[in-house]
């Protein structure tokens, strides 16, 4: 059973589950997993939340439970409680919010709306739309809605929607990723990405790999619009290991891919830039 999220309090003499650590460990799963592309963080948050569903959800008088034993029963000591504001808002609002956005634009690859209500204004304004927090580079708008009708003043890559005095109403906006940087990539055993370093990053990357094919290898970075931010390396190789740096002075912060490709092979790794 797993075991994410432990907690021992109050003289229970064994390891416990709180409902909000079930979901921040949901939460943190998909987030760790849309930034490494490793799998174990995509296990850690089906994991969580297949035990979050199984023990801790009343299936018959719906909510949640508060607490649950590390195996799934209820503690006699502290009660079956369930009802709370900040279980309700806090973090059960929270945890299905991110999960729909993680899961449809970076596990998924698939789009995702989003509906706002804006009051009418007097002036002309434009609204910055980022329902994840991720920098200019990660998402984007695909399209948007006015009380059903089609809405063309938006900006894509700025995710800003821009409305004249008087503009009110229903917005329903699509977001969206592109999605040839999904980490599903065609993989032989014998190209393999060994490791990516460091990560994060400021402006320096390192790849080791390895190939047992003498072909021309070409390697590429991505923001996340599919958008290349550096010069292609373009190589012939013969078989081996190879180190390649690469020089990212001009990139902004945020998440990008690195795209190594080998005839029809590819290997992608996502990684963030800071400053």
């Amino acid at each position: 059973m797993p075991c994410w999220g432990q907690m021992q309090l109050w003289g229970i003499a064994d390891t416990t589950k709180a409902w909000w650590q079930m979901e921040q460990a949901i939460t943190g799963g998909l987030e760790m997993y849309r930034t490494t592309n490793d799998q174990k963080y995509l296990n850690m948050a089906d994991e969580s939340l297949d035990f979050f569903m199984t023990y801790f959800q009343d299936a018959i008088y719906g909510e949640v439970y508060a607490d649950r034993t590390r195996r799934g029963a209820g503690i006699p000591q502290w009660g079956d409680h369930k009802g709370d504001s900040n279980k309700a808002a806090y973090h059960s609002i929270e945890l299905g919010y991110y999960t729909y956005l993680y899961a449809h634009l970076f596990v998924n690859y698939t789009p995702a709306k989003l509906y706002y209500f804006f009051d009418e204004s007097n002036e002309n304004r434009t609204i910055t739309l980022s329902p994840i927090s991720d920098g200019p580079t990660g998402y984007s708008v695909k399209s948007v809605t006015l009380d059903g009708a089609a809405y063309t003043d938006f900006s894509a890559t700025n995710r800003t929607l821009a409305g004249t005095a008087g503009t009110h109403g229903l917005f329903a906006v699509v977001f969206g990723v592109a999605r040839h940087l999904s980490s599903e990539t065609i993989v032989a055993q014998d190209f393999i990405l060994e490791s990516l370093y460091p990560n994060p990053t400021t402006e320096r990357l390192s790849l080791r790999y390895s190939t047992q094919t003498a072909a021309v290898v070409r390697v590429r970075v991505f923001d996340m619009l599919g958008r290349q931010v550096s010069e292609p390396m373009v190589e012939f190789h013969n078989p081996g290991i190879y180190t390649k740096n690469l020089s990212l002075p001009n990139v902004s912060p945020g998440v990008y891919a690195v795209s190594i490709e080998q005839g029809p092979l590819r290997l992608v790794r996502s990684f963030i830039v800071t400053k």
